[in-house]
C-alpha cells in the first residue's frame, strides 16, 4: 500500500490499482510493480518504494528519504526506524478492519500523507 500512495501522491495521481492472484492475469496495458520481473520490484538492496522514488527524481526529497527508510525496515529490516512499530501495529489493524482494496487504500494514503507532512516540517 505504501508504494501505491507513492505512485498516486508523486508519480501519477490518476493511477488505478489491481491486485492479482497471479501475474499471468496482468493486463497488458498495465504497469506492474512489486514481484519478479516487474518494472519496479526490489533490487540490490532496495525495496520498491526506495526504486520508485529513485527512479523517478525523488530522492532529493527528505521526508520521502524517511518514509523510504520506515517502508525499507518494515519489508526487510535493517536500521530499526522509531515510528516501524506504530506504522506496523496500524497497517494490521487496518487490514483486519477494511476488506476491500480501495478502502484500504483511501485509509492507508491518509496515514503516509501524514508521516509526509510530519517528516517535511511543513505547517500548512
Amino acid at each position: 500500500m505504501d508504494r501505491s500512495w507513492l505512485i498516486r501522491r508523486f508519480i501519477d495521481a490518476e493511477a488505478r490499482f489491481i491486485q492479482l492472484a497471479t501475474m499471468d492475469k496482468c493486463p497488458s496495458e498495465a504497469l506492474c510493480f512489486d514481484f519478479d520481473g516487474a518494472a519496479f520490484t526490489d533490487t540490490d538492496a532496495k525495496v520498491t518504494f526506495e526504486v520508485l522514488y529513485e527512479s523517478f527524481g525523488l530522492r532529493q526529497d527528505a521526508a520521502l528519504n524517511r518514509i523510504g527508510a520506515l517502508v525499507h525496515f518494515l519489508d526487510v529490516g535493517g536500521i530499526p526506524v522509531p515510528e516501524a512499530a506504530g506504522l506496523e501495529t496500524l497497517i494490521v489493524g487496518m487490514w483486519q478492519r477494511w476488506t476491500s482494496d480501495d478502502e484500504l487504500l483511501a485509509e492507508v494514503e491518509k496515514i503516509f500523507d501524514a508521516f509526509y507532512q510530519a517528516f517535511s516540517g511543513n505547517d500548512s
